[in-house]
């Protein structure tokens, strides 16, 4: 027998969506799967498409709820959870049908703790987004694990999505940093994606505006200051130095220069110095050249932007 997999669903006026996760589910090669779908106070027919499906799959463990929010839903489901592993599905996201075969394969037999693919985008764009193999260095710079990754519950213990993330952004960095510093062996599996849906009711995709952004940092800075103060060796002056130039980066928005349609822009900008980030960890190429010279460049984009 397979070791058993909990999937949890959340969801939150998906009603469009959700029949299409719990399908994607329903129809996995791994056949020894507990489903637990939790809606989370949807004000849509979440719950009439949800109950139609309990009504005629009964292994389907359904909690209709107030709404709480996505990390304190996400919470729940971990508690219920029963299996050896656990994979935590977005309502509007779908999984291939050997998905949680191929990525179960692979924490079994290189007994990892936590098992993340690539994610290939549908909807709005076709976009292969491809993860880097994993290095703890380049998540302490930027998230590059999904929510939708496996989990080994032993591993999880008492670490939880942090309720002070509730309704923001970076909550999966936040959760599997918290891993990732906590020991976890993290792997990813190759030639695997999760099936992620992009559309414009994402938490990343709403109200590009200054107070959005302002969010954004404010996020950023709570979590890489929550981290180092309980892991400073893990942190040293090159990470702590990229995470720095990236919060100065970002506070260019303040300039006058900067317009609410021009908002979006300057988000990507600062996801591609993130990636130049990324690039200068992966490489371990830590000289003092490149690092100057990388914020002046970032910061010479930024007002090419502004004007």
């Amino acid at each position: 027998m397979p070791p058993l997999i909990s999937v949890v669903i959340t969801n939150y006026n998906y009603a469009e969506y959700v029949g299409q996760a719990i399908e994607s589910v329903l129809n996995q090669t791994h056949d020894n799967l507990e489903i637990i779908v939790i809606n989370d106070g949807s004000s849509d027919d979440s719950d009439q498409v949800i109950q139609g499906y309990v009504a005629s799959h009964p292994q389907i463990i359904y909690v209709n709820q107030d709404n709480i929010g996505a990390n304190l839903t996400r919470n729940i489901g971990l508690g219920m959870a029963h299996g050896e592993y656990v994979f935590l599905l977005d309502a509007d996201n779908v999984l291939n049908p050997s998905h949680l075969e191929q990525v179960c394969s692979v924490a079994e037999s290189a007994a990892a703790d936590v098992v993340y693919t690539d994610l290939q985008y549908f909807g709005e764009s076709d976009a292969l987004l491809t993860m880097p193999e994993f290095d703890i260095d380049i998540l302490k710079a930027e998230n590059v694990i999904d929510t939708a990754a496996l989990i080994r519950k032993e591993c999880v213990g008492d670490n939880r999505f942090d309720p002070e993330l509730n309704r923001k952004f970076l909550q999966d960095w936040d959760f599997f940093l918290g891993l990732a510093l906590k020991g976890a062996k993290i792997v990813k599996a190759s030639g695997v994606s999760v099936q992620y849906r992009i559309h414009g009711r994402q938490n990343g995709n709403t109200g590009a505006t200054i107070e959005r952004l302002d969010e954004y940092v404010a996020v950023y800075q709570y979590i890489i200051g929550k981290y180092t103060k309980l892991y400073p060796s893990q942190f040293p002056g090159h990470v702590q130095w990229s995470n720095d130039a990236v919060m100065r980066m970002v506070q260019l928005r303040k300039d006058k220069l900067y317009k609410d349609d021009q908002i979006e822009a300057l988000r990507w900008e600062v996801g591609n110095y993130q990636k130049e980030i990324t690039a200068i960890l992966d490489s371990h190429s830590y000289k003092i050249g490149r690092f100057l010279g990388t914020p002046v460049r970032a910061y010479r984009r930024l007002r090419g932007t502004g004007q």
